[in-house]
């Protein structure tokens, strides 16, 4: 696994994924949709596919002596790196944003604070969930997979946002920069890590199950 890993970051993983993170700078724009400056990452794992398929990595790393899961998981390592890495880079300047730029908050979504981010890890699971075990299906085909999985992270983020604009007692909870109500949006984010975590995990098993069947 160690050297799949090696091979995934320096081969796989495009340079052009690490500066596309850095446009989380959109985190400092005043009543702007925040989420949008944390999706750019979806478009490094686009490109990630893409490098995989000209490459034809996974045709070659099946006629290599290692069982088909470890190409599961390292696959599923490069996509969880770009997300984390993601946000790394964003909270910076979610801090900048919240203690210097925006502090009484965003007018047309959620705050840069910790529900944000709990979003987004929500957000990604469900992406993962879609777009991992379908690619896995064939181990190529990429492209309808990536269309419903994006669609599927914007479905989720929006029906947060509607939960937390329509319903007061969530806004004030989750929303805002309040000292008082800081460990509802702390509580927030350790669920949505949580959640992160287990469709992680279920993504893999769901794909080894899946990518055993096929014939390269």
């Amino acid at each position: 696994m160690k050297n799949i890993i090696g091979k995934e970051i320096r081969l796989v993983i495009p340079p052009i994924s690490y500066l596309l993170m850095l446009l989380a700078a959109l985190l400092l724009i005043p009543n702007y949709p925040y989420i949008i400056a944390l999706s750019y990452s979806l478009l490094s794992i686009q490109i990630i596919f893409s490098v995989a398929r000209a490459n034809k990595d996974h045709e070659f790393m099946a006629a290599l002596p290692i069982p088909r899961s470890h190409i599961v998981y390292g696959k599923h390592f490069s996509i969880a790196f770009i997300q984390l890495l993601q946000v790394v880079f964003a909270i910076p300047f979610a801090l900048i944003s919240a203690l210097v730029l925006n502090k009484t908050g965003n007018e047309v979504g959620i705050d840069a604070n910790f529900t944000l981010f709990g979003t987004l890890f929500i957000c990604y699971s469900f992406f993962n969930l879609v777009l991992m075990p379908w690619y896995f299906q064939t181990g190529y085909k990429a492209g309808i997979p990536i269309i419903v999985a994006v669609l599927s992270y914007f479905a989720v983020y929006m029906i947060q946002e509607i939960i937390f604009s329509a319903i007061p007692s969530a806004n004030t909870l989750f929303d805002g920069y309040s000292l008082a109500t800081i460990g509802y949006r702390l509580l927030y984010l350790a669920s949505g890590v949580a959640v992160y975590a287990v469709s992680l995990i279920l993504s893999c098993k769901i794909s080894v199950k899946n990518f055993e069947k096929v014939s390269l």
